[in-house]
């Protein structure tokens, strides 16, 4: 199989200055040469620089890395794997390559079934930081 190639824009948030801008993901999904399972190569152009992900086994992954890259100077990335409440089970992450995961928190019209894609745009009222989201999930599971 050859790699497949994807270029997403994405949407950044920084709270500071209250800005939106918006910045190309470049994604390529192939398999690991020997086990035969998905990884992805991800480059981010963020701020005249690029943040790479190599050999993921979960998409989510390499989009949290460029999370952690960017929320300690206040950016916040607008896709739904940075929503407060998103979430991956393990078997929806291994059946997806980890490009899917469920909100916890239900809207109206939602069943147990929904999920998103994790590069599916967001809003800023619904994105946290990594750490929030720990937080969040730790609290929600033990009242649950």
């Amino acid at each position: 199989m050859e790699p497949e190639q994807k270029t997403f824009k994405l949407k950044v948030f920084h709270p500071g200055p209250g800005k939106l801008s918006e910045h190309t993901l470049f994604v390529e999904k192939g398999l690991h040469s020997t086990t035969r399972n998905v990884i992805w190569n991800t480059k981010f152009g963020f701020n005249d620089k690029i943040i790479e992900g190599r050999n993921e086994y979960f998409l989510s992954n390499a989009i949290n890395d460029i999370r952690k890259t960017i929320e300690p100077e206040g950016f916040r990335l607008l896709v739904r794997c940075s929503d407060l409440d998103a979430a991956q089970s393990g078997m929806l992450s291994d059946m997806s390559a980890g490009t899917l995961m469920y909100k916890l928190r239900k809207t109206p019209g939602d069943t147990e079934t929904n999920s998103y894609n994790v590069l599916d745009e967001s809003t800023v009222d619904e994105v946290a930081t990594l750490e929030e989201q720990k937080n969040f999930r730790a609290l929600y599971f033990n009242t649950n």
